[in-house]
């Protein structure tokens, strides 16, 4: 099951104010927390965390985060926060960003 973290807006930027995601979890998965960009930074290096754009695809589509996953809040919401299996690497910490 993989861990959600929130609170990195990508390399080279900074949140001007926290971003406000809201993520539905089941009972399988321990929390959902904040992050430093430092802490993200430190997962991403070690290879236990992947990053996830929450944006919508054209967004994405647009720009996005060198290796980030796009994985839409609006797909999030409808499944309950069941993120599909094929969206995202497994056991992994999912770094959500929206910036």
């Amino acid at each position: 099951m993989n861990q959600i973290a929130t609170g990195f807006p990508g390399p080279g930027r900074t949140f001007s104010r926290p971003p406000r995601l809201r993520v539905h979890m089941n009972e399988d998965t321990t929390a959902v927390r904040r992050i430093s960009v430092s802490e993200a930074r430190a997962l991403l290096d070690a290879g236990r965390g992947v990053l996830v754009d929450v944006r919508g695809r054209r967004l994405y589509e647009q720009s996005h985060a060198a290796g980030a996953v796009s994985l839409p809040l609006a797909v999030i919401e409808a499944t309950q926060g069941q993120v599909p299996t094929s969206a995202v690497p497994p056991d992994r910490v999912l770094i959500l960003y929206c910036a």
